[in-house]
């Protein structure tokens, strides 16, 4: 060990507490007890941090420095360098650099000026980054250089040359004429390049352009990291706190141009998307950028911003649906598209998430098209909907046909949301979005998916239908069932002509929504009992020779029997409207199966008018024709 240590005072360990006896402490530097070789390695190091400092700032000044080497040369060396073409020996020395002098200074002067102008109009940019502002471009530093240059030197020159007879003051004269002509030349491109760094939205754009995976990786460890806007010397950082000001600006334009370059780069880096990790890497930085954009203009109220955003994510899914990428590796988004729906509803930004749920409903539809796995490979299906029949697994088709169904999922989410935040316009558009995939469903608009594929989805969606129509009416989004909920009649009377299979399911849970709505006295008494009638009107000319018409037919009227008798038992007189609609509904079902059906025997009529002959006499308000009109 080399060193020594001074000036110790030892202490009792017992008294080293918050009082401490002693009236002074040990002084010891930990670099007097630092080994020799770690002592000149450390000199070592600091010998090169010196050189490289020089070198920069050689660099920075080269020149001006070769510019004062060459005059140094010139004034002490007699040489004749550049022969006196220009007769400069014949004029005044004086009046010809105080012509340089003047014309220099006057330039340099207007040069300050746009580059102060050019500086005062970008200057957030220039103190926000540690590198590429105006004030550390090469050519403007040059430009600054050789006009310092020319005024100093000229200068010097001024005062000590009094004509043009020797040589070397010849050959000077010439330097400075050459070096002057030089800095006009340098002008233009000069301003052109300080011009240029004002336009910093072309210059970000440039800098997305130019992004490659590893500066994509380089923030992806950055995820978690509560200090990353601290990091702004790496590029995606940059183009996060470019975006950050467009945004604060509401430049739609800009960060519109920004958002769709990123999304160009991200799709060019991903390719065919087979990498999960790279594609993951890749998403990671983008919704970094991303996230940053939401929060700031939440805070501005920006919110057309969202809009973009969701272009965005349509875009990319839609790719990931023609290339058929697996949607596994596209988890990243999948995390951020939670976490966003979740963003925008904590913040009741209902027009967003109405664009959301439309996004949604394409990139389900696009993927069903195009990116869905067969129903052969999809083990799960067979056990749901073929008695627990036992199938290849097909992990990777499973995954994929999960991450198609999480985009209903994240539909029925915000429709949820919406009876959260009372926002009877995005409960509409959810529900729309949703009962028109069932619509293209049954207009076979998706080819690739087959019946137990077709059943999953319809199911689910009516089962999530029907309950948020329940509780929109429970919690007074709606005053009636008919606003609620609505599948189209004609499919589910195709789906019962056709005897698909899972039918049944589906009449149960829209016979459940319609009695509960009637328990909470929420069933209106025209347009959700005349739905249900007309699916057994729509049946009736196929009830004889169908055999699941025939059972779908018993279910109605068995609905319509329960809901006659929970009103007999529970509300009747005063919901006489309901209960008399039931009675017409009833009768309006015998007529239809007897004008479809004449002259042939139908088992059902008989239980029809047995109901029908059991209603009570019960008189209540009509909201129509209150006052009869009489001739």
């Amino acid at each position: 060990m080399a060193g020594k240590v001074q000036n110790i005072k030892v202490y009792n360990p017992l008294k080293l507490r918050s009082g401490l006896t002693g009236n002074y402490h040990a002084i010891c530097h930990y670099s007097y007890n630092l080994p020799l070789p770690a002592m000149l390695k450390k000199q070592t190091i600091q010998h090169k941090m010196s050189f490289f400092k020089m070198n920069e700032i050689i660099k920075k000044n080269v020149v001006i420095i070769c510019a004062v080497v060459i005059y140094v040369l010139l004034k002490f060396i007699n040489l004749e360098i550049f022969p006196d073409y220009l007769k400069l020996s014949s004029i005044d020395p004086t009046n010809y650099f105080a012509l340089i002098i003047g014309s220099t200074a006057s330039i340099f002067g207007v040069l300050i000026a746009v580059i102060l102008l050019t500086f005062q109009f970008v200057k957030t940019n220039a103190f926000r980054r540690k590198d590429g502002n105006i004030l550390t471009k090469a050519i403007v530093t040059n430009l600054v250089g050789i006009a310092v240059s020319i005024i100093i030197l000229t200068l010097l020159s001024y005062l000590t040359i009094h004509d043009f007879k020797q040589s070397n003051n010849l050959s000077i004269a010439y330097f400075h004429g050459m070096i002057f002509i030089g800095f006009i030349i340098s002008i233009y491109p000069a301003a052109k390049e300080i011009l240029g760094t004002a336009n910093t939205l072309k210059n970000t754009i440039e800098e997305i352009q130019n992004l490659t995976i590893e500066r994509f990786v380089e923030v992806s460890t950055l995820k978690n990291d509560k200090f990353i806007s601290k990091k702004n010397n790496l590029p995606l950082i940059r183009v996060r706190q470019e975006l950050l000001n467009y945004v604060s600006e509401s430049d739609y334009e800009a960060y519109t141009l920004m958002l769709v370059e990123l999304n160009n780069k991200a799709i060019e880096i991903i390719g065919s998307g087979q990498n999960r990790e790279l594609t993951g890497v890749v998403f990671r930085g983008a919704t970094l950028v991303w996230n940053a954009g939401n929060f700031e203009a939440l805070r501005v109220g920006n919110y057309q911003f969202y809009e973009t955003i969701w272009e965005c994510i349509e875009e990319l899914y839609e790719y990931a649906a023609k290339e058929k990428i697996y949607l596994l590796h596209f988890e990243e988004l999948d995390f951020f598209l939670r976490d966003y729906v979740k963003f925008l509803a904590r913040n009741k930004l209902g027009d967003s998430l109405s664009s959301g749920a439309k996004v949604f409903s394409t990139i389900l539809k696009q993927n069903l098209k195009f990116n869905c796995p067969p129903q052969e490979e999809i083990n799960d299906l067979y056990f749901m909907f073929d008695d627990g029949k036992k199938m290849p697994h097909h992990i990777d088709s499973s995954i994929q046909w999960d991450k198609i169904n999480e985009f209903i999922y994240l539909l029925n989410n915000i429709q949820t949301t919406s009876i959260e935040i009372v926002d009877k316009e995005l409960f509409d558009t959810c529900r729309f979005e949703l009962e028109y995939i069932v619509k293209e469903i049954g207009w076979n608009e998706f080819p690739n998916i087959k019946v137990y594929q077709e059943a999953y989805i319809v199911q689910r969606i009516i089962a999530h239908q029907t309950y948020n129509g329940f509780i929109a009416n429970d919690e007074n989004l709606y005053k009636e069932s008919m606003w609620s909920f609505h599948i189209d009649t004609s499919f589910i009377s195709n789906l019962i002509k056709e005897e698909k299979f899972y039918v049944g399911r589906i009449l149960e849970d829209i016979s459940d929504f319609i009695i509960k709505s009637q328990r909470k006295e929420r069933l209106d008494n025209y347009i959700s009992l005349n739905y249900w009638g007309a699916l057994g009107r729509q049946i009736s000319k196929v009830y004889l020779e169908n055999e699941t018409a025939q059972i779908a037919m018993k279910y109605i009227l068995d609905t319509f029997d329960k809901l006659k008798e929970e009103i007999e038992n529970n509300q009747l007189p005063y919901q006489a409207k309901n209960y008399n609609e039931i009675k017409k509904q009833c009768e309006s079902l015998k007529q239809w199966l007897k004008k479809d059906n004449e002259g042939k025997e139908i088992p059902i009529i008989e239980r029809t008018e047995k109901i029908i002959d059991s209603f009570q006499e019960v008189t209540g308000e009509t909201d129509f024709r209150i006052v009869k009109w009489n001739k």
